[in-house]
C-alpha cells in the first residue's frame, strides 16, 4: 500500500512556551482535560475483565439484580472501561426502567460516543430502548455527545491503529475472511492520548484526511482474496465518510457486495471526497460525496489517489503535521510491530508506542503471526 499524503492539522490547544511537544512516551495523566487513552489501543487490567465476565454470566443467567451490582462494581473500580456501564444499560432495558436506561446511556455516549453509539444502536437488545418515549431526550443526549466528541478527535493526529491482536488470514487460496482489528484513532501531540474515531468492527483498512482536517474518507473491507499462494483483491468494500465536528457519517458500498478490487484510491477534490476501485478485467468504478451522499461518477481519463490501497502491501509513507509544534511522521517498526515515529523539529526522534500496530493511513494485512511490542 503506497500513500502520499499532505495534511494541516490544527491543534486548537494552547501551548506553553517550552512544554514537551509531542508527547510520546509520558501521556499526560487522565483527567477532565485529557481524556482518552494513554495509548494506542486501550489495556483493560486483568481484575477489571474479571469483574465484568461474572456481570456478564449473571446477566446471562437472568439474575438482573446481580449482574447489576457486579456492573456497578466493576465500573466503579476502572471507571475508563465502559463495558460494565453499556452492561447497566442493558440490564435497565432487561428490567423496562427505560428511564433509567437513558440515563445510563446519555453517560456512555459522554464518556465514549465511540464505538458505543454504533454499538448501541445496532444491538437488537437496545432497540426498545432507542425506539421509546424517551427518544426525544436520548437524541438532545446523542447530538451534544457527538459534538463534544468531535471537539476531542479533530485537533488531534489521525492514524491507523490495530486495537487488539488481530485475526491471522487463513494460508489457502480463496475468500478469506478479513479481521485486522484497525480503527482509525486520534492522537493528542499536546497529552500524549488517544480517543476512537471510527467504529467498524475492526475492517478499516485505509484512510485520508481532507486538507482542512475537518473530515476523513476510510474504506473497510470484509474479505481479501488469495490466488495461486498471493493476496490480489479486497472484497466486501465500503467507502465511508466522516464529518469530525458531529461525527456525521456516509457509507456506500464500493460496486456489488462480490466485486473484487485490486486496488482501491481515494483522494479529496473541490467538490468533496472520491473513491476509486480497480477490478478484475478491466472493471472499475468511482463515487463521489456530493450533498452529503455517495453519487457514481463517471470513470476519469486519469485517475488520482492521494491513498492508495492494495493487498499485500505496507504503509511506507512519511507525513509532516503543521500543528502548533511542527514535526514529522514517518512509518518505521520496533521489534517486527508496524509504528510510526515522530521526529520533532527539536528533541529526541522517538516512535509512538504501540502494542499490535499503528500507521500513517494504511497496515500491513495479517497475513503471518503479528508480534506484541513490549513496552
Amino acid at each position: 500500500m503506497s500513500t502520499v499524503i499532505g495534511v494541516a492539522v490544527l491543534i486548537g490547544a494552547p501551548f506553553a512556551r517550552g512544554a514537551t511537544c509531542p508527547v510520546i512516551r509520558d501521556p499526560a495523566p487522565a483527567s477532565a482535560t485529557a481524556t482518552g487513552w494513554p495509548q494506542a489501543a486501550p489495556d483493560v487490567p486483568l481484575a477489571a475483565w474479571r469483574g465484568y465476565l461474572a456481570a456478564q454470566a449473571a446477566f446471562k443467567a437472568r439474575d438482573y439484580a446481580q449482574a447489576r451490582k457486579l456492573y456497578e462494581a466493576s465500573f466503579a473500580e476502572n471507571p475508563g472501561f465502559l463495558s460494565p456501564l453499556y452492561g447497566l444499560v442493558s440490564v435497565a432495558v432487561r428490567q423496562d426502567d427505560l428511564a433509567k436506561a437513558t440515563s445510563h446511556m446519555a453517560q456512555l455516549l459522554r464518556l465514549g460516543f465511540v464505538p458505543w453509539h454504533r454499538e448501541s444502536t445496532t444491538d437488537i437488545d437496545l432497540a426498545r430502548l432507542w425506539a421509546s418515549g424517551d427518544q426525544t431526550v436520548l437524541s438532545a443526549n446523542t447530538t451534544a455527545a457527538a459534538a463534544a466528541w468531535g471537539a476531542k478527535v479533530l485537533p488531534g493526529v489521525l492514524l491507523l491503529s490495530r486495537l487488539s491482536a488481530p485475526v491471522q488470514l487463513a494460508p489457502e487460496d480463496g475468500p478469506l475472511l478479513l479481521r485486522p482489528a484497525q480503527e482509525v484513532v486520534s492522537w493528542n501531540p499536546l497529552t500524549g492520548r488517544y480517543h476512537q474515531v471510527t467504529s467498524e468492527g475492526g475492517r478499516v483498512i485505509g484512510f485520508l484526511r481532507a486538507p482542512g482536517g475537518g473530515d476523513l474518507v476510510y474504506v473497510t473491507a470484509e474479505k481479501v482474496r488469495r490466488e495461486q499462494g498471493r493476496l490480489v483483491a479486497f472484497e466486501g468494500v465500503a467507502v465511508h465518510w466522516l464529518r469530525l465536528r458531529d461525527m456525521r457519517l456516509v457509507s456506500s458500498r464500493l460496486g456489488a457486495a462480490d466485486s473484487r478490487w485490486s486496488k482501491v484510491a481515494l483522494s479529496f477534490a473541490k467538490a468533496g471526497p472520491r473513491a476509486f476501485g480497480w477490478g478484475g478485467a478491466g472493471g472499475h468504478a468511482a463515487v463521489e460525496l456530493t450533498r452529503e451522499a455517495w453519487q457514481p461518477l463517471p470513470w476519469p481519463r486519469t485517475p488520482v489517489g492521494e491513498v492508495t490501497l492494495t493487498p499485500g502491501a505496507a504503509d511506507v509513507a512519511r507525513r509532516r503535521e503543521t500543528s502548533v509544534c511542527k514535526f514529522d511522521l514517518r512509518s518505521t517498526q520496533v521489534q517486527g510491530v508496524p509504528t510510526v515515529k515522530a521526529l520533532p523539529a527539536h528533541g529526541t526522534p522517538a516512535a509512538l508506542p504501540t502494542k499490535y500496530g499503528l500507521g500513517l493511513a494504511t497496515l500491513p494485512l495479517p497475513e503471518k503471526t503479528n508480534p506484541v511490542q513490549k513496552f
